[in-house]
């Protein structure tokens, strides 16, 4: 008889006390009682968290097997033979969607006032037309179409929020035909043409994150900085909590550590859009580590270049609950008051202290704001 094989763990599945139950408490072929209860999984972990999990137990395993392994030679060998289990084969698909849509995005974000087409993603991903454009709407929640054209408008609605430049030149630099297309575009979406928007005082809120704010005399650092490059792992709505979001930061923290990254880089996080434009389960939240050089995207891992150019840092001292504050200053004041204007990229803020080494009134974050003169 052909010796079977948990496909959670591993382990032998040697006679039916070893197997796991359905949810008719009928005996299950794939899964041992450890892993499958009651047609559950026992535990909810990746496949890593499996591996460390199995590897506790080297010393129990070895009594009862003729190769006697260290954790070390254990751990090694699970991690080849486990991608090929079924619990794990439907996490490794998981695996290549996540990197293929992360891929595509970060095209999108290059890309956003061209004409990016389906055709284009597919070959780049390596996937059919037809599935990723169902991979794509199943993982972001919107149709590639429909993704591009909101990024578009709440990009533009940025601009006319935080910037003086003409409407016409946004037409120019946008992927509209004339100011009559995007206009009509933008009201749909809106509900006001762009001129209204921009003159519309209830709307003019320029990332401010709040209309009440202490005042501040701010004396950033202007800076020219290199590309540089980072690893990012995005927050998803459903992760906005205190527990998800610390724990985000967790998974962040070990696959650093797994990579062996976390010698010389700095965490960092990015936030793509405008809160008061974007809806709130719509906005793009990334948290990183920076790189001294490229890797491979692994899953929900991604890799990302950030464009060089002049920076004004703001750094605030203590605790993170001040960053508020400060942003609020430095968009309703130092902004209108100094001899710089916003770039058409992103800003990101740096950690420089980690919180679990330092007190929280120690604590050293930079503010990064891409500027140019006037």
């Amino acid at each position: 008889m052909e010796q079977r094989f948990c496909q959670s763990c591993g382990m032998p599945l040697n006679d039916s006390s070893s197997r796991g139950t359905n949810q008719d408490d009928t005996l299950n072929g794939d899964f041992c009682k450890y892993c499958f209860q009651k047609g559950h999984f026992t535990k909810d972990c990746s496949m890593e968290e499996m591996i460390d999990s199995c590897a506790q137990y080297i010393n129990q395993f070895n009594s009862h097997s003729p190769v006697k392994l260290t954790k070390e030679e254990a751990i090694r060998q699970m991690k080849m033979e486990f991608p090929s289990l079924k619990r794990w084969k439907k996490e490794q698909t998981n695996r290549v969607h996540n990197e293929a849509v992360n891929k595509a995005i970060d095209y999108i974000d290059q890309h956003l006032y061209e004409a990016v087409d389906m055709k284009t993603l597919a070959e780049l991903t390596c996937i059919s037309t037809y599935h990723f454009h169902r991979l794509f709407k199943s993982i972001v929640g919107e149709s590639i179409g429909e993704y591009i054209q909101r990024i578009r408008l709440e990009k533009i609605a940025h601009q006319l929020k935080v910037s003086s430049i003409p409407i016409s030149e946004l037409v120019e630099q946008t992927h509209y035909n004339n100011k009559y297309a995007l206009s009509k575009a933008f009201k749909k979406h809106f509900g006001v043409s762009p001129s209204v928007y921009r003159l519309n005082s209830e709307t003019y809120s320029a990332v401010s994150h709040r209309d009440q704010y202490i005042p501040l005399t701010l004396h950033p650092m202007i800076k020219e900085m290199e590309e540089f490059n980072i690893v990012y792992l995005s927050i998803n709505q459903t992760q906005r909590t205190d527990q998800g979001y610390f724990k985000a930061w967790d998974e962040l923290k070990e696959f650093v550590k797994e990579q062996h990254l976390n010698e010389t880089g700095l965490f960092l996080s990015f936030s793509f859009d405008n809160f008061k434009i974007t809806e709130a389960n719509k906005c793009r939240y990334y948290i990183g580590h920076t790189l001294e050089h490229s890797i491979k995207p692994v899953g929900k891992y991604g890799v990302k270049k950030i464009d060089g150019g002049l920076f004004a840092i703001f750094r605030c001292n203590g605790t993170f609950a001040q960053l508020e504050n400060i942003y609020a200053n430095i968009y309703n004041h130092w902004l209108l008051n100094c001899n710089y204007v916003l770039r058409d990229t992103h800003s990101f803020e740096i950690y420089i202290h980690n919180p679990n080494d330092f007190e929280e009134n120690d604590l050293i974050t930079d503010i990064y704001i891409p500027v140019k003169t006037k």
